[in-house]
């Protein structure tokens, strides 16, 4: 069994990239100096971060669910062997993080590059895996039969 799905970013890449645009024009109506090169650190910043979190790539065999944002520089493996139960949920519409986020008490981590529709895995030590999906029920059933099959 192998499930592999790449999810592009569509609001990383609308917001970030109007942003890019607007310090763009503020940086080429600019003479220069101090100001222009903030500006353009800035612009280069906010396109680092739009490579680093332009997709999500999740990858689920046997053994592990493998997590990847963009090319993947920032990834996460989980072994399923941790996975304790596996559940949908829908993130409420106030929820407008993008990226990866942890909670303060550090036992919840949500990655999302785009939807509101999230696989919630209840991992072993009473932590908390919510990956945001354009297909939730696909991969809850891919992970629930891996689980199944490690047990």
């Amino acid at each position: 069994m192998a499930y592999r799905h790449t999810q592009i970013g569509w609001a990383m890449i609308l917001i970030l990239g109007l942003i890019i645009a607007i310090l763009a024009g503020a940086a080429a109506a600019q003479s220069g100096g101090f100001a222009s090169v903030v500006v353009l650190s800035v612009i280069i910043l906010l396109a680092v971060c739009l490579v680093l979190f332009i997709s999500q790539t999740v990858i689920v065999d046997d053994e592990h669910i493998e997590l990847r944002m963009g090319p993947g520089l920032i990834h996460r493996s989980v072994p399923i062997a941790d996975v304790e139960a596996v559940d949908r949920e829908r993130l409420p519409w106030w929820a407008v993080a993008y990226g990866i986020r942890m909670s303060v008490d550090g036992k919840r981590q949500l990655w999302r590059v785009s939807g509101s529709e999230t696989v919630d895995l209840r991992l072993s030590g009473e932590r908390r895996l919510l990956i945001t999906t354009d297909e939730p029920d696909a991969l809850a059933t891919v992970i629930r039969s891996a689980v199944e099959s490690n047990r």
